[in-house]
């Protein structure tokens, strides 16, 4: 199995949710992930199971060893040591995109944690993620590589300056943090 698309329905049976990752987590040769609605699930949850946290094995015998695309659709706790997870556990990702439920749980990623992800996953070329935290993108030159980024969460005119020395850059989609509420703004 190469590529799953995989409907979790978690916050329905969040016990079933997370022993189908379990399960997953098994297929060794997995190159694409993506789970759709993993809400209440949290991020670090998510990629202990599928590392083989709850099992006791290796990350190396682990569907993560072999994932270069990683998508998840309504995850909770998305943050910095969430964020650190899923790179430790997945170092050859070209595409991460993790997006909050709803916009009810954001996440609380900051620069530095962005910025330290960037850097770890030297395969990266698209990357969509949200927060809460303003973010400035000054000091996230790794991002030099990416040719797509989806950014959700407050920036200012330092973060779009920053953007625009990426030059592999060829899209790029700026949002709001949560619904109704202002994404890119002046300072």
């Amino acid at each position: 199995l190469a590529a799953l698309h995989l409907a979790l329905h978690a916050r329905s049976d969040p016990e079933r949710a997370m022993s189908w990752l379990g399960l997953v987590s098994k297929f060794r040769g997995l190159r694409s992930l993506c789970l759709d609605y993993a809400a209440p699930l949290h991020l670090e949850s998510i990629m202990n199971s599928l590392s083989g946290g709850d099992s006791g094995r290796p990350a190396e015998e682990s569907c993560c060893a072999s994932l270069v695309a990683l998508t998840l659709h309504g995850c909770h706790g998305t943050d910095g040591p969430a964020l650190r997870r899923v790179v430790a556990a997945c170092p050859r990702l070209q595409q991460l995109r993790v997006f909050p439920d709803s916009w009810r749980e954001v996440g609380e990623v900051t620069d530095e944690a962005l910025g330290d992800a960037l850097r770890s996953l030297p395969q990266l070329r698209s990357l969509a993620i949200s927060s809460r935290e303003r973010l400035c993108l000054s000091g996230v030159t790794a991002g030099a590589r990416l040719r797509s980024a989806s950014v959700f969460a407050p920036l200012g005119d330092r973060a779009c300056a920053a953007l625009s020395m990426w030059p592999c850059l060829r899209h790029l989609w700026l949002g709001p943090h949560k619904l109704m509420q202002a994404g890119v703004g002046f300072e």
